[in-house]
């Protein structure tokens, strides 16, 4: 009887985005400070695909806060998606990457104790990347931080941080403030490595659940910078095993007859 061969497989889907900004906060008492996704650049293969974005400036503002972001000759945000996903058998990937230049996030502007929150950075992003084959698929991501400061009801947290957080660095109720947390370098990662692999980065997210901060209460929502995503699913094809079976089932049936 004939060995059987290994199958085959093929990457069949591709998915990658990036996005520089997501702001959506709200509370009962001030209007809802809400901004983007600006500057996403997206695409899902096959076939193969690669797109970019540029967004010249940000600025946008409301009682409860404001976030803006500034050109620094190479645009405030920059985005790109790409995968080389065709439909045919191989190792594929699938990217996508975002950077915001002059960052500024302001929320509940405030004298004493000092603001809520209070972030800026020179540089900020992230980078997500799925590549491989049926069976030996995964994800990488990382995130990039030039000259980050987060104040938090007036107290520094984070200044200056020019390298990269390891994965998931948590602030829980940062600065003391219940209910915010602040998460850096944020990956999550989706699928089992075989037939599928996922990975989300933010470069920073903030949660707000039913924050209080002086006057101002119930503060609830998220804001997300430098997001990217990336994705790929694959599935195993028959080879041509099944022609060493159907061969051993002839030559055994040959051997009955001469018998």
């Amino acid at each position: 009887m004939s060995a059987a061969l290994p199958c085959q497989a093929v990457v069949t889907f591709g998915t990658s985005s990036g996005t520089g900004i997501d702001v959506d906060v709200s509370a009962l008492s001030l209007a809802d400070l809400e901004a983007g996704p600006l500057g996403t650049s997206s695409g899902t293969a096959p076939a193969m695909y690669a797109t970019t974005n540029s967004v010249l400036t940000v600025n946008v503002s409301a009682v409860l806060g404001s976030g803006a972001a500034t050109d620094d000759g190479d645009g405030a945000i920059n985005s790109s998606a790409n995968s080389n996903v065709d439909g045919f058998a191989g190792t594929r990937l699938a990217s996508g990457t975002s950077t915001i230049n002059g960052l500024t996030v302001l929320l509940v502007e405030s004298v004493l104790p000092g603001d809520l929150l209070n972030i800026t950075a020179t540089t900020l992003g992230s980078t997500s990347t799925s590549s491989g084959d049926f069976g030996v698929l995964g994800s990488v991501g990382t995130s990039v931080f030039q000259d980050l400061n987060i104040t938090v009801g007036g107290n520094a947290i984070f200044v200056n941080i020019d390298s990269s957080p390891a994965p998931n660095t948590i602030l829980l109720d940062a600065g003391g403030i219940i209910g915010l947390t602040i998460v850096l370098n944020e990956q999550i990662a989706t699928g089992d490595g075989i037939s599928g692999t996922g990975l989300t980065t933010n470069a920073l997210h903030v949660y707000l659940n039913a924050v209080n901060f002086g006057a101002v209460s119930a503060i609830t929502g998220d804001i997300v910078v430098g997001q990217s995503i990336s994705g790929l699913g694959a599935i195993p094809e028959p080879g041509i095993a099944v022609m060493g079976v159907l061969s051993g089932m002839l030559l055994m049936g040959r051997r009955r007859r001469v018998a």
